[in-house]
C-alpha cells in the first residue's frame, strides 16, 4: 500500500548580516520543499516569490541560485537576482548575496 503525503518544513530564519557595524538585522523567513530540494524564501522586500535552488556541489561546497519569479502578461518570468553558497566556513548555514545588496542574508 502506497501512502502519499506531504510534510510542512519548519520555517527557517532569514537574517541579514551588516559588514560593517557586525550587525543581524530580520529578513523574513525560508520553506524547504523536499519534492523539488530547493527553498521559497519569504523576503521582508516586497519582492515578488522568491526561489533558492542548489546548481552545484564541488570540493564539499554547495552553490546555489536565487531566482525572483514574476508574471508579466499571463507569462511566468524567472530572473536570477543573486547566488549562495554553504561549506565548512558557514557552520552549516547558507550565505546568499543579492544583487545590489551590501550585507550577506544567511539561512539557518
Amino acid at each position: 500500500m502506497n501512502y502519499t503525503y506531504s510534510v510542512e518544513s519548519k520555517p527557517l530564519r532569514l537574517r541579514w548580516y551588516a559588514y560593517d557595524t557586525k550587525e543581524f538585522f530580520t529578513a523574513g523567513v525560508g520553506f524547504y520543499n523536499g519534492n523539488y530540494g530547493d527553498y521559497t524564501l519569504k523576503l521582508n522586500l516586497g519582492r515578488g516569490k522568491v526561489y533558492m535552488r542548489p546548481v552545484s556541489f564541488q570540493d564539499a561546497q554547495t552553490r546555489f541560485r536565487i531566482e525572483e519569479v514574476k508574471q508579466d502578461n499571463g507569462k511566468v518570468i524567472k530572473e536570477v537576482i543573486g547566488s549562495g553558497y554553504m561549506d565548512e566556513s558557514t557552520n552549516g548555514t547558507i550565505h546568499i548575496k543579492l544583487g545590489g545588496c551590501s550585507d550577506i542574508l544567511i539561512l539557518g
